[in-house]
């Protein structure tokens, strides 16, 4: 879980070290320092010293516990921790009289050849967890015991206990008397009193089950539909009859509801009960009562119960052996000494304790002290040391070098906050994505980081190591194709908060003043009388049905309603009825005009009452003094003309059918003027982007428009606390404007941005030459100049070269396809198809718009296993997806119309590609080369697209020299002129540029 943790979270832990090694607890408190070094925040409640001591300022809650606790004793900084001495070791004893040796022990992974363990004596078991601590008490000495064999020694008297349970468990209905088996007694008593005889009542009757003794109301779960405590039953589950019931003149109610502390004093001598509540008072819990429910209990409260329980028939005429685990878990230091001292009282009795125990104080404590290790599992299960506690601060095992540490007093040293690394990256790119790789895991990590199921997700690609772990990374999707321009820049949120906050707004309608902002402004404008008023609404539930409208009131808070003149209480299932009026709240609006009060009343009437809200008086309940309706006009009441807004002149729909230049002017006199205008903002404004109405839809802008429009978003909108994942953003731009959108990514001081960036725009120079685009239209449109058409991002690459066609003529021409009779159909993806029929065809998975995950089915070949079959000179038709244009260009190296593509595609450097990569996972320049690559010689005139986008510079030239070869097989051909450096020799992909070449 730490492991998922990112930077700035607030991480909150409930006793983190529970069942820890002290050496352990050590160790993870370094890590949650690392948390905090990485800029997160780290809040734990855990009693443990080694956190208390470890964190940097601490907060103490007391005095005691349940009623006695809740209140805040003592606050501060690591340096103001008071001294807390730890507990003394007991003083060397002599040997004990009695003992039980045990041989051979190797149950699972123990490996001790022989060992002894005092009786009459405190023994405590440590070691690390894992190190075969339990399997050594519960299936070695617990068994031999059991059994009577495989020990050398007399048991005493009173045999043996084993208590494993680390705390209790507890149900709906279960309360501390039940849990400590105290309930059994106390309902026989009473069942035997007078009272109870006259009535005929059985101990039976006493249980809080349906038909039994549970409350009618609540079932006995002591509990009201609203999770508080039952008013019927006084949350004890019991019907009232029951709870009158008297003995030793109080009811028992009273037995219930009564400290245990007072309550010893009053119970019977013989029997378990006293001894059981005598223990719970001994180890802390005097303050809690019987009729204390057990979902209110802490585990360490659970634990001690248990523990009471178990030790309630501990008598000194019969001395008895106690195997325990952990009977101080999740216990305070104060708390853990009280266990210890019960302990010790009860050894000086004879009795005699092996305890399985990480607490410092219960080790420091024991008699005699036995540690396993030196590891977990396989490393584990050897027998360390033995002997007293106080011998081993001088051991070099893992217990002594932490006993050590603790007897040297030395406070752990809180790590210094480093400073945050910068989430940004720049990553270089090519024809190996090696860039995109990084993303995709960094994206991969971050579904892991939130899927509550990640064991259900398919295997996603490893995380990079490139991104260092650290905040939220967001890979965003694309907008809808109806998305309006205004709302992808941003432009449009900030427009409506201007109008709204500043604008004069006028009612389509009537030319009144339309509805008032909020609420609590109409009531202001209101004439109101001082007096408290009752606001209600009437309950509006979909399509008019009420059966269930009582519950659903009374689940939201609301249990009031004005029935007639009076109030009326809804109670349990009863449902509304005609003419029924919801009371949302009552007070006085001249006490109450500066509190949140009002938006609260505003709120509960637009889910409850539909928007409409009326005050009434008291004593007029039935008269509406003011009524509201949420988006009407104030003077006409319309709710369906709307509002016109207007700031000097200009509306919003003036601005919203505007540029985006027109409305960023607007911003900077209606806001204030910025302090300079970036420089990515004044390139932008000679692009055909800029030309563009804000409602104007996403669908219909062009690829490198969309982009355009995305990051000039994300630059006007910064969104802190999250890394932006981008890939190739830059790719295809003219070179002024890629390197100002480069240069404002990197140095965005609120957001933050990785990216991949092969062509170098954020590394490169201002003085370094390239065209001067700056001072012309920028034309954003690359279709146009991309003849044939280029690949669609969806599009496999195989599909992109035109090789589809020619692939499935070959093996469709196999013996086996004969036989088979399969045909094209067969071979598609299309219905009848061969193809995988989870992914269809695709190899993956879509786990997100940006990620492919593998097809667990069919194993990312797209296809069904029977495809295997058909081969062509040891070549499956399943292997094709997977295979390289070299390895394919190698072997279909006889079959020229496939060798010519991808030998032409191979002297590109697209050598080491998969033959069904999909075009969105290639370099951006791929989905124009592949097309053309793929069109034969002298078919038409050509025109060339970015070609060259997303590739470094070194693959750049190797197209440039490609595509300056082909020219003689290309008499017409015109291209892109925007190159990806300004030092390719662009005009060498063409003499004969077209005479409106963008640029």
């Amino acid at each position: 879980m730490l492991g998922m943790v990112r930077q700035g979270q607030i991480v909150v832990l409930d006793e983190p070290g529970m069942g820890l090694h002290g050496l352990e607890r050590e160790a993870l408190a370094k890590l949650l320092h690392g948390i905090k070094a990485r800029g997160g925040t780290v809040l734990t409640a855990d009693p443990s010293r080694e956190f208390i001591e470890a964190a940097d300022s601490w907060v103490e809650l007391g005095p005691g516990g349940g009623p006695e606790g809740g209140h805040c004793i003592g606050q501060g900084r690591a340096e103001d921790l008071p001294d807390s001495r730890p507990t003394p070791f007991v003083e060397n004893l002599p040997p004990a009289r009695q003992i039980l040796s045990f041989k051979s022990l190797g149950a699972r992974f123990l490996d001790i050849p022989y060992l002894e363990l005092p009786l009459e004596r405190l023994v405590a078991i440590a070691g690390v967890s894992g190190s075969g601590k339990t399997t050594l008490v519960e299936r070695e000495l617990a068994e031999r015991l059991r059994k009577g064999e495989g020990f050398s020694g007399e048991l005493p008297l009173g045999g043996f206990s084993v208590l494993l349970e680390r705390a209790l468990g507890h149900g709906p209905r279960s309360t501390l008397a039940t849990l400590s088996g105290a309930w059994t007694e106390i309902r026989e008593a009473f069942a035997d009193g007078m009272e109870a005889r006259i009535r005929g009542l059985a101990p039976g009757d006493f249980v809080a089950q349906p038909r039994k003794g549970a409350c009618k109301v609540c079932d006995g779960k002591a509990l009201d539909e609203d999770g508080l405590p039952c008013p019927f039953c006084a949350g004890l589950g019991l019907r009232d009859d029951l709870l009158d019931l008297r003995l030793r003149e109080r009811s028992l109610r009273e037995w219930l509801q009564t400290p245990l502390s007072e309550l010893l004093g009053r119970l019977p001598h013989g029997g378990l009960l006293r001894p059981r509540l005598e223990k719970l008072c001994r180890l802390g819990m005097g303050s809690r009562c019987l009729g204390e429910r057990g979902r209110n209990l802490s585990l360490g409260e659970r634990g001690r119960i248990a523990l009471a329980r178990r030790l309630a028939g501990a008598k000194a005429i019969r001395p008895r052996l106690f195997l325990l685990d952990e009977p101080c878990l999740g216990l305070p230091k104060v708390e853990a000494g009280k266990v210890l001292d019960l302990f010790r009282e009860l050894v000086e009795e004879g009795h005699s304790f092996w305890v399985i125990e990480h607490h410092e104080t219960l080790l420091r404590g024991a008699d005699w002290l036995v540690e396993l290790g030196p590891g977990a599992g396989p490393e584990g299960g050897c027998l360390l040391a033995e002997g007293p506690p106080s011998s081993f601060p001088v051991r070099e095992t893992p217990t002594g070098k932490w006993l050590k540490s603790r007897s040297s007093g030395k406070r752990a040293t809180t790590p210094p906050r480093s400073s945050i690394p910068s989430s940004s990256l720049i990553l270089a790119d090519g024809w190996g994505r090696e860039g995109r790789s990084a993303l995709e895991g960094a994206l991969s990590r971050e579904l892991e980081c939130r899927s509550p199921l990640v064991e259900d997700l398919p295997s996603l690609p490893g995380a990079a190591e490139e991104i260092p772990q650290g905040a939220p990374v967001a890979w965003p999707a694309n907008p809808g194709p109806e998305t309006p321009l205004g709302d992808i820049l941003g432009l449009s949120p900030r427009l409506e908060r201007v109008f709204r906050e500043e604008g004069s707004g006028t009612c389509r309608a009537c030319g009144g003043g339309g509805p008032w902002p909020d609420l609590a402004v109409g009531l202001a404008c209101a004439d109101l009388p001082a007096e408290t008023l009752w606001f209600t609404c009437v309950p509006d539930f979909p399509g008019g049905k009420t059966e269930h409208s009582g519950s659903i009131l009374s689940a939201a808070g609301f249990r009031e309603i004005l029935r007639g003149k009076n109030l009326h209480r809804l109670g349990a299932g009863e449902r509304l009825q005609d003419g029924d009026l919801l009371v949302l709240d009552q007070f006085s609006p001249a006490a109450e005009a500066e509190t949140g009060r009002w938006r609260d009343l505003a709120r509960a009437s637009q889910l409850l009452g539909g928007g409409a809200l009326a005050a009434r008086l008291p004593d007029r309940p039935r008269e509406t003094i003011q009524e509201w309706r949420d988006g009407a006009c104030r003077d006409c009441g319309d709710r369906s003309a709307g509002v016109l807004l207007e700031i000097r002149g200009v509306s919003l729909e003036m601005l919203m059918a505007g540029t985006p230049g027109e409305a960023l002017k607007f911003l900077d006199v209606a806001q204030g003027p910025t302090p300079s205008s970036p420089s990515w903002l004044a390139d932008m404004e000679n692009t055909s982007l800029w030309k563009r109405s804000l409602g104007a839809s996403w669908g219909s802008l062009s690829s490198l428009e969309r982009r355009a429009a995305r990051m000039s978003g994300w630059l006007l909108n910064p969104l802190e606390g999250v890394t932006l994942l981008h890939d190739q953003p830059l790719a295809g731009f003219p070179a002024p404007l890629a390197r100002s959108l480069a240069a404002a990514l990197r140095d965005d001081p609120l957001g933050r941005h990785s990216w991949t960036d092969p062509e170098g725009f954020a590394d490169a120079n201002e003085g370094d030459s390239c065209p001067s685009a700056s001072v012309r239209e920028l034309s954003l449109d690359p279709a146009i100049w991309a003849r044939p058409k280029p690949a669609l991002a969806r599009d496999l690459l195989r599909e992109a070269l035109g090789l589809g066609d020619a692939f499935r003529d070959q093996y469709l021409r196999t013996e086996e396809a004969g036989l088979r009779a399969w045909g094209p159909v067969h071979l598609g993806r299309g219905p009848g198809g061969k193809a995988c029929s989870r992914c269809r065809g695709r190899g993956g998975i879509q786990a997100h718009p940006r990620l492919m995950a593998p097809c667990a089915e069919c194993g990312g070949t797209g296809w069904k296993q029977e495809c295997r079959l058909l081969q062509v000179r040891g070549l499956a038709w399943t292997d094709l997806p997977g295979s390289t244009l070299e390895e394919l260009a190698h072997h279909f190296s006889e079959t020229p119309a496939i060798a010519d593509v991808l030998t032409r595609a191979l002297d590109c450097g697209m050598g080491g590609l998969l033959l069904d990569m999909e075009m969105r996972r290639l370099p951006r320049g791929a989905s124009y080369l592949a097309p053309l690559l793929a069109n034969e010689p002298g078919k038409g005139p050509i025109r060339v697209g970015p070609i060259l986008a997303g590739l470094s510079r070194l693959e750049a030239e190797r197209v440039s020299s490609t595509m300056l070869g082909c020219l003689s097989a290309f008499p017409e051909l015109e291209w892109w002129d925007t190159p990806s450096w300004s030092s390719t020799p662009s005009t060498s992909l063409g003499r004969r540029p077209a005479p409106d070449s963008p640029g």
